[in-house]
């Protein structure tokens, strides 16, 4: 996994609006009084938000389960299932037999 530093995660967003074709950035309370009438803003970061992983759950992009083996995994968007690992496929199943894949798996 990209390792960031700590300046990175620790730097505030740039709150940006928009006035014509150009972006000003502007502070949080003008960002909120944009917000609320209604006009075209953005959040800029200087690094991603950086998706936090629970302890104890072992990133995709580090490491695989072994073939068959069955884990417990979360998806992108946050469903736990339990799972067979097939690494032909480098695809989560819901059985060995791999009737319906678990998709978008990030940790297991």
């Amino acid at each position: 996994m990209k390792q960031l530093s700590r300046e990175c995660l620790e730097q505030e967003p740039v709150y940006q609006v928009q006035y014509g074709q150009q972006w000003k950035d502007v502070c949080r309370e003008k960002y909120d009084d944009h917000v609320n009438h209604g006009s075209t803003v953005r959040i800029v970061y200087a690094a991603p938000p950086w998706p936090v992983v629970p302890a104890g759950w072992i990133p995709c992009s580090e490491q695989m389960p072994e073939d068959e083996q069955e884990v417990l995994v979360q998806t992108h968007s946050g469903w736990r299932y339990v799972s067979f690992y097939d690494a032909h496929s480098r695809l989560f199943f819901d059985s060995p037999e791999g009737d319906i894949e678990h998709i978008l798996v990030t940790h297991w």
